[in-house]
């Protein structure tokens, strides 16, 4: 019996692992927690994913892909910074989806301390934010809403690094939902010159 194509992977099983991962961290995570969190028995979950890395990169994958298309569904239209402070602030968002992919993003961060298996994936899910953090800002410029003057790139990983910190506390308790929108509209009219 050979390996099933990477497109027929069942999402459900990436999206359990995705829960078990926010349950238990990746450290702690085995395949008995992903078959419990999706209802199918480990060989299932084997079948599809044949060692632990590859269901960790998938499942991260799955994760990144999911919360680009999170925001990109909930970021209404309008002038670009209004676009642009939608866009952060549905990073700090008391959803299921949301907090998970906070403790999943958290999670590959530590990881990637230790295990440098986990950079590409964390590179990538960096950059991917990044760059549409910058493709924003470079249409506001376009529409004359955002000064030409900012450099679309610095601004959009000085934004997403202060998203990064923030987010860590508010997942923590440390600062309320509330505040952190505060301060990242803030950090939205200083980047921008607006």
């Amino acid at each position: 019996m050979g390996r099933p194509p990477k497109e027929d992977r069942p999402p459900e099983i990436l999206d359990a692992t995705c829960r078990a991962i926010a349950r238990v961290g990746i450290g702690g995570l085995y395949i008995r927690h992903v078959a419990e969190e999706a209802g199918v028995s480990r060989a299932l979950v084997s079948y599809y994913f044949p060692t632990k890395a590859e269901l960790l990169s998938a499942a991260l994958e799955y994760a990144e892909t999911r919360a680009i298309d999170e925001i990109d569904s909930r970021t209404p239209g309008g002038p670009a910074p209004e676009r642009i402070t939608e866009t952060l602030l549905l990073e700090i968002d008391d959803s299921p989806a949301v907090r998970d992919n906070w403790i999943i993003w958290n999670e590959l961060t530590g990881a990637a301390l230790f295990d440098p298996s986990f950079e590409g994936a964390l590179e990538t899910w960096s950059s991917k934010w990044n760059a549409k953090l910058a493709q924003l800002i470079r249409e506001g410029q376009s529409e004359s809403t955002v000064p030409a003057a900012v450099d679309a790139e610095a601004a959009a990983e000085r934004l997403t690094g202060l998203v990064d910190g923030i987010g860590v506390r508010w997942l923590l308790g440390l600062v309320s939902r509330e505040r952190a929108h505060e301060l990242l509209r803030g950090a939205v009219l200083t980047e921008l010159h607006l």
